[in-house]
């Protein structure tokens, strides 16, 4: 009986009729929450955080949704819980803390997803759609991590980012922050893609430092991908031809 040629797929422990629900929920988060934000969320501080509480739990079911192992599904699922209970605390009580704790647990487990599917895309043989899919995946995965973090500092040294305040319901400016909000987000993908509009920027040197370090990964992470799908698909054709 001919074995099945190795892919990548036994080493990568995804599921990877998983990665195209996966893009769609990050890309959801990117690109039409925000909008949501500002039509509907902001004025109603609660619904804000509410819907930012769901927002990251339909992300991590979209994470945890691509795991093999019944042993790392368990402890993502723990750890995603225990995030969930954190940030419903937080929205309880209004302590930063639980907030910081939120963000930090929710880090740890996209980092890993993340990992998991760049290890997939470099171990496997062919390119597929999924390999496709692991790789925009995985860049959205990034940007949010470094939102994620970009909160984290904002709520230890409040003042890290110069953000443009909101007009309140009677006209004045309010002041916004990264953590609870959605401007993580866009400053993210704003600076990974090295796009730089200047309307947030960091001020303190931890949020400098990270704003650089995404920059440089999001496009070290673009140039590597690159030659890596063009590497496998050149030894294709070669493999084909031969």
């Amino acid at each position: 009986m001919e074995k099945k040629p190795f892919d990548g797929s036994e080493l990568g422990r995804l599921n990877e009729s998983h990665f195209k629900h996966l893009f769609i929920t990050l890309a959801a988060v990117f690109f039409c929450i925000p909008i949501i934000d500002e039509m509907i969320i902001r004025p109603f501080p609660l619904l804000a955080q509410l819907i930012y509480l769901i927002v990251f739990g339909w992300v991590l079911l979209g994470a945890i949704s691509i795991a093999k192992s019944r042993r790392i599904l368990y402890a993502v699922i723990g750890l995603s819980v225990l995030a969930v209970i954190l940030h419903a605390l937080h929205i309880w009580w209004q302590v930063q803390a639980l907030l910081v704790a939120h963000h930090l647990i929710v880090i740890v487990v996209l980092a890993f997803f993340t990992v998991s599917l760049v290890r997939y895309l470099f171990v496997c043989r062919t390119v597929t759609i999924h390999t496709i899919y692991s790789a925009l995946c995985s860049y959205l995965l990034i940007a949010l991590i470094w939102a994620l973090a970009y909160g984290v500092v904002d709520i230890v040294q409040p003042g890290s980012f110069n953000i443009p305040g909101d007009t309140g319901l009677e006209g004045e400016l309010v002041a916004t922050s990264m953590a609870g909000s959605f401007r993580s987000l866009y400053f993210s993908l704003v600076t990974i893609t090295t796009l730089g509009y200047g309307d947030i920027f960091p001020i303190s040197n931890s949020a400098r430092g990270l704003a650089t370090a995404e920059a440089f990964l999001g496009q070290m992470f673009i140039a590597i991908t690159v030659a890596r799908l063009v590497g496998i698909q050149t030894a294709q054709a070669l493999t084909k031809k031969n």
